[in-house]
């Protein structure tokens, strides 16, 4: 099985899964000081931008399972929506959005499940302050990244990381990645968008059993929601 495949696989460990993703409320001390290694203490406007974006995204599949992950608010030419992972809507019409203690619901107004990615439409938000639409040109192995959402279903946390590597339109990061963050939306240091996690990846142990590496994330592309935007 091809490292991309292991890959997409386990998307639904970042964001959705076919039971509640509440599920997992703890984990591994060692995955916790490593988080916190990469939690961002707002030393940048970066850094506050990608946070002031940042929103939780929840649904409900078609067997009643609520499905948890993050995105992020966003508005092009005077329209606003939600940014996130289109696993993390699973076929919804609506989705639910947290941003703090403002909660709203908004309307999925496109979905690519192809690439993962999906956009939900919304009035706008209060509490929260949405991105330009800006999209990257140009993702460099070895360049700074950026990102806030919900990881293992904590709080809120800003995290950094690099680009390790591509393959095929996939950006792969170095940076703390879990169950939770799909959808989140990865900057650059630019302020400019990389794309949408959508996976964590996935190795095998020295008796060849599964198992989740934790700092290496997969970031799908969001190109092709442009030509919706700007019809």
């Amino acid at each position: 099985m091809g490292g991309l495949t292991r890959l997409v696989l386990v998307s639904m460990l970042c964001g959705c899964a076919a039971v509640d993703c509440e599920v997992y409320k703890t984990v591994a001390v060692d995955n916790i000081e490593y988080a916190i290694e990469h939690v961002s203490f707002f030393n940048s406007s970066l850094e506050k931008r990608s946070r002031g974006a940042a929103v939780k995204v929840s649904s409900y599949n078609e067997f009643g399972a609520k499905i948890s992950g993050s995105g992020a608010y966003i508005v092009y030419k005077g329209k606003h929506y939600i940014l996130t992972a289109a696993h993390v809507i699973d076929g919804s019409l609506t989705a639910m959005i947290e941003g703090g203690k403002e909660i709203i619901i908004g309307e999925v107004a496109f979905v690519d499940s192809y690439n993962d990615v999906a956009l939900i439409s919304i009035a706008g938000m209060i509490t929260k302050e949405p991105l330009q639409w800006r999209i990257s040109d140009y993702n460099n192995v070895g360049d700074n990244i950026i990102y806030s959402g919900y990881p293992n279903s904590m709080g809120l946390l800003t995290l950094k990381g690099t680009i390790a590597g591509h393959e095929g339109s996939t950006t792969i990061i170095h940076s703390y990645v879990w169950k939770g963050a799909s959808g989140s939306v990865v900057l650059n240091d630019r302020g400019k968008i990389v794309g949408v996690i959508s996976a964590v990846s996935v190795g095998e142990d020295i008796m060849s059993f599964p198992t989740i590496i934790e700092d290496v994330g997969l970031v799908v592309p969001v190109n092709s929601l442009e030509e919706f935007l700007k019809k």
